[in-house]
Order: structure tokens, then sequence, then C-alpha cells
């Protein structure tokens, strides 16, 4: 009965032993899946990180290129506006000097009427004049 029972222990352990044996074939398995699972995810991680960095460096220099593209037509627009008002300018100084050409060769032309029609005057008058002492002169 003692063999027995000693045979049933040294069983015993033999079992625990491979017990013990697959569990802890068993745990490390796992581990080394969870620390490939791990290295994934970080891999992913970085990966996703590098993606999100390079975006946002993409939206940063976007939105310097539309900066740069806003201050070159602001700057485009400001001197479109500047030349469009010189060309006003210009415009309307030919259109006073034009309106003073016209203003001036009015005036000379009505002061041109009024001496032409003084002059006429005068020798309508000087011929009448003329007239009145030959007629006169007939007369007597």
């Amino acid at each position: 009965i003692c063999n027995n029972s000693i045979n049933d222990h040294v069983k015993a352990t033999e079992v625990e032993q491979l017990v013990h044996k697959d569990v802890a074939e068993h745990l490390e398995a796992k581990l080394r899946a969870l620390d490939d699972k791990n290295m994934q995810w970080n891999e992913d991680i970085e990966r996703e990180q590098r993606a999100l960095e390079e975006a946002k460096h993409d939206v940063e220099r976007r939105r310097q290129d539309y900066a740069d593209k806003l201050k070159t037509m602001s700057e485009r627009l400001s001197r479109e506006e500047d030349t469009k008002a010189a060309r006003e300018e210009e415009r309307l100084m030919i259109e006073q000097a034009k309106a003073d050409k016209e203003a001036r060769a009015h005036a000379r032309y009505c002061a041109s009427t009024k001496l032409q029609a003084a002059l006429k005057g005068m020798f309508t008058r000087q011929v009448l004049i003329g007239l009145k002492k030959k007629a006169a002169k007939k007369k007597k």
C-alpha cells in the first residue's frame, strides 16, 4: 500500500509538472501573442501619427500658400485700384481740358461774332452816313 501511495504521489507530481509545463507554455504563447499585438498596435499608432503629422504639415503649407496668394491678390487689387483711380483722374483731366478748350473756342466764336456784328454795324453806319452826305449834296 505504501508503494502504491508513492507511485500515486509520483504520478500526481508528474501530472502536476506536465500541467505546469503546459500552462507555462500556454502563458508564454499568450505573452508572445500579446507582445506581437502590442508591437503591431505601436507600429499602427506610429504610422497614424506620421500620417497625422504629414496631414497637419500639408494643411499648414496649404494655409500658408493661401495666405501668400491672398496677399498677392490683395496687392494686385490695390495696384489695379490705384491704376484705375489714376486713369479716372487722367480721363477727368482730359475731359476738363477738352471742356475748357471748347469753352475758349465758344468764347472766341462769340467774341468774333460780336466783333463781326459790330464791324458790320460800323460799316453799315459809315455807308449810311456816306449815302446821307451824298444825298444831302444832291439836294443842294
